[in-house]
């Protein structure tokens, strides 16, 4: 049988054992060439005829698997300026640990796997996570022993990443760091269009009863959100709302004299601005709490527009979506605490927010801090020493 039969054969397989990541998988384009191993770049997916050949048949599900699920996780549109070749190396770590956990073979050859696997990973970390761990403990860079990743892909170009990774416990192997399955997406015309795909496919596995935790990561099944932020932002809702009255709910007080007017209603809430803490310190959890809370926010309250800001040290990143669109967040970060440049940037936006709501576990310096004009409530992810607020109303968010 040709690779492109086996090929096509497996991607039936998953469509019928994996149907989310197989919905995914069936949007690529599939190259099949003569070197290298595999690769993929959101949109095509790449496999060497001389290594898949030497494959079974789950192995090379296993394969592709693995490509699936870095379009799965918007992988390379993820990088965001980080080194490449270790961004790779943390996206297989943690894809490979989540399909070995599903009781998927891993290649191997001479009875040895081959592949990035490390101990300390689990399928709950977030690659930029594993990320931030290897460059503080950066994986020594050996000559690959062969098999995936040891050759190059299609026209000369690197193939999957490297062999394996023997960093802090994980497989014996070694480590190519010029290889990598990883390719920078070609452009940013189809991220919508696959963000939609991805989203809507989670969703249907969701209903459909799947626990794939795959799924729960895309769609944030496993962290509803703790905080009924309708409830904190009522009073400062109501004073810095646009409002009017409406016969869809009657004035209670008036009610009881036969009296039927209407009452005084508010739809939604102005501009509000969510900052949020992507320090070190944060955890990936914790992020994914956040992304929650973020959620139920704008789904509670109805603000017009909401503008995320991402601060570690900085002012790293800044997401603004309007009422009624899907909120997509793209966390970045990764160093120090400090609060005072989400309150510089808030001064300089056109219109002010009606609140500012932070969420951080509070662990940096409020002292640089001077009261806004503008309504502050900090979300304070709980299991940390620091409590105190220098200003503004605390929540406490239970992890």
């Amino acid at each position: 049988m040709s690779l492109e039969e086996r090929v096509d054969l497996i991607a039936s397989r998953m469509t019928l054992r994996e149907p989310f990541i197989g919905s995914v998988f069936t949007r690529l384009h599939r190259k099949i060439g003569e070197k290298g191993t595999a690769w993929v770049d959101g949109k095509t997916v790449y496999f060497g005829r001389e290594f898949c050949d030497q494959l079974s048949d789950e192995q090379l599900l296993f394969v592709a698997l693995h490509e699936a699920a870095h379009v799965v996780l918007m992988h390379m549109w993820r990088c965001d300026g980080r080194n490449p070749k270790l961004f790779n190396v943390a996206t297989d770590a943690v894809i490979n640990r989540m399909l070995v956990n599903m009781g998927y073979p891993m290649p191997s050859e001479d009875g040895k796997e081959v592949g990035i696997l490390l101990d300390w990973v689990d399928e709950e970390m977030s690659s930029e996570y594993v990320y931030r761990k290897l460059m503080e403990n950066p994986p020594p860079e050996q000559q690959s022993s062969g098999g995936w990743g040891d050759g190059d892909g299609d026209d000369d170009s690197d193939g999957q990443g490297g062999g394996t990774q023997s960093g802090q416990g994980g497989t014996q192997g070694g480590f190519d760091a010029s290889a990598g399955d990883l390719r920078a997406a070609p452009d940013d015309a189809d991220l919508a269009d696959m963000e939609a795909t991805i989203t809507t496919a989670a969703k249907m596995a969701k209903a459909a009863g799947s626990t794939n935790a795959l799924v729960n990561r895309v769609i944030g099944a496993s962290h509803a959100p703790k905080v009924s932020w309708s409830e904190v932002l009522r009073q400062i809702m109501t004073a810095q709302s646009r409002d009017d009255y409406t016969y869809r709910r009657f004035n209670r007080r008036l009610m009881s004299q036969g009296m039927y007017l209407p009452a005084l209603h508010t739809e939604s809430m102005g501009s509000l601005v969510v900052a949020v803490d992507t320090s070190g310190s944060i955890s990936p959890r914790e992020l994914d709490q956040i992304a929650s809370e973020i959620q139920s926010i704008c789904e509670d309250c109805r603000p017009e527009r909401t503008t995320v800001v991402y601060c570690d040290m900085d002012v790293q990143h800044t997401e603004t979506f309007e009422q009624g669109e899907e909120i997509q967040l793209h966390p970045k970060g990764g160093g120090g605490t400090r609060f005072k440049p989400v309150f510089d940037y808030v001064e300089t936006m056109q219109q002010r927010p009606a609140v500012l709501i932070y969420l951080t576990d509070l662990c940096g310096n409020t002292d640089e801090l001077t009261p806004p004009e503008f309504p502050v409530v900090w979300g304070h992810m709980t299991g940390y020493g620091a409590s105190d607020v220098p200003f503004g109303q605390k929540v406490e968010i239970d992890i």
